[in-house]
């Protein structure tokens, strides 16, 4: 059999030791590479020529491979804009690599598949038919234009556990009294709890283990469901957002139900639907909210498809959540990605930084939402 003669776009070590890995070489010929980056082109690298990405309108290949996943979607468009035919271009696939594709794969068969691609063929065949579902339902849904998160709107910064300040000193993750007071008097109305779990007739706050057994041998005080209430008092415009720390569905649901129990006893069961805002993790928890008719952030932290936005946009529509959690590195290193949600209008929060310039490009985005330890909305303007 005639090899078929690849062309490589992306011209970096990791790339071809993954081009090694995972393209068949006793059916593939990688005749050349390509990359944007000129001090590259006219070089070659381990024995192969690197041009200019015009290039592939004058020389002859079968398929045209993207290395760079995570810019899949702004080279497959780059390729497109030269005449290179959709159905030649192809990304790097293995399961694991799907995710970064948008969906985009139907022109992909099977045959092709199994004659390019060493991955687990059966596998990397489920995965990329789960894709292309998923982006057909992505394709179908509708702009939402009911985003539910006004308040947010002239409040960017969200205080993380509670906030990093207790008083003039700077101590994050404490989830405590002396936290969610000094957060107050700096002017932040969002606030973000970990809610460690049931301490007799209440919830208790804790960022994790360690934290919970520590707070003995603190200067602080551990915040609770109740005192959270009593902090609150009679202000209706403070949003609270609960991360819920659970081993199994079961004790998910277990706190959302204490939740509605100790609202009711504390008179408050009117507003908790209003002001606090619940954290789900996968389709799973998001439904359970649902259920329950609380309004949900979809995080993506403990969600063992986090980075597959596609699939966590579906879930968004799937469930009527309209509000995105996303780790800063993520937002900032993969801004591309940023318009799959944004094109269905859901908002995106981030988690977390301290760092101004940061803070000032995750604005310029458009997130909705920045949780913070020692940063201050007085400070930059946040007050509204």
């Amino acid at each position: 059999m005639i090899r078929k003669k690849i062309i490589v776009f992306g011209a970096t070590k990791c790339i071809t030791q993954a081009i090694k890995d995972k393209i068949r070489p006793e059916n593939c010929e990688i005749v050349a590479f390509v990359d944007n980056n000129k001090d590259k082109q006219g070089l070659y690298y381990e024995g192969v020529p690197i041009f200019a990405p015009l290039r592939l309108t004058t020389v002859e290949f079968d398929y045209v491979v993207i290395g760079a996943l995570p810019y899949y979607e702004e080279i497959n468009n780059q390729l497109l804009k030269l005449g290179i035919p959709a159905k030649k271009i192809l990304p790097l696939l293995y399961v694991k690599s799907v995710i970064y594709t948008a969906g985009r794969l139907k022109h992909i068969s099977k045959d092709i598949l199994k004659l390019v691609f060493r991955d687990d063929t059966d596998s990397l065949v489920e995965m990329v038919e789960e894709s292309i579902a998923l982006f057909d339902y992505y394709s179908q849904m509708p702009y939402r234009q009911d985003y539910k998160d006004a308040p947010l709107s002239p409040y960017r910064l969200i205080a993380h556990a509670g906030g990093g300040w207790l008083g003039n000193d700077k101590v994050m993750f404490t989830n405590s009294v002396e936290a969610f007071s000094t957060s107050l008097e700096k002017g932040f109305k969002v606030f973000e709890f970990d809610v460690w779990g049931e301490c007799g007739d209440d919830l208790v706050f804790a960022h994790d283990a360690e934290r919970y057994t520590a707070f003995s041998n603190e200067n602080y005080t551990p915040l609770t469901f109740k005192k959270m209430v009593s902090m609150v008092g009679s202000r209706n415009d403070l949003r609270m957002i609960f991360d819920i720390k659970y081993n199994n569905i079961k004790e998910y649901v277990s706190v959302l139900k204490k939740i509605e129990e100790l609202s009711t006893k504390l008179d408050w069961n009117e507003r908790v639907h209003k002001q606090l805002i619940i954290e789900v993790y996968d389709r799973e928890t998001a439904l359970q909210a649902k259920k329950s008719g609380w309004h949900s952030w979809l995080t993506s932290y403990r969600n063992p498809d986090g980075d597959w936005f596609l699939k966590s946009v579906c879930i968004c529509d799937e469930t009527d959540i309209r509000t995105m959690m996303l780790p800063v590195e993520t937002i900032l290193e993969r801004k591309q990605y940023f318009n799959i949600m944004a094109d269905k209008g859901i908002g995106v929060v981030a988690y977390s930084t301290d760092d101004i310039d940061d803070y000032c490009e995750l604005k310029r985005l458009g997130c909705k939402g920045i949780l913070t330890n020692y940063l201050k909305p007085i400070a930059w303007g946040d007050k509204g």
